[in-house]
């Protein structure tokens, strides 16, 4: 899975070879893009199916009461 920077540089990429402002539809299309590359997706997920998963992981996680924190988050051990 790369890294959040990674996955952001790849997605603005995409965008800068993909979309135009003009668009509306195309800007859909660089941010379930830009979602999918963060969280390690494939082109051939099902991005709601997906997302829901994770979310019900993490709900279930936090009712037990471990930490949920983002990768985006300071290290503070």
């Amino acid at each position: 899975m790369p890294s959040i920077p990674e996955a952001i540089a790849k997605s603005v990429q995409f965008c800068q070879q993909h979309v135009r402002a003009d668009k509306k539809g195309e800007a859909q299309v660089f941010f379930d893009r830009l979602v999918m590359q963060a969280y390690g997706f494939n082109d051939s997920d099902d991005i709601l199916e997906k997302l829901l998963t994770l979310n019900l992981e993490l709900a279930e996680k936090e009712k037990q009461g471990e930490p949920v924190v983002g990768s985006w988050a300071p290290r503070t051990e």
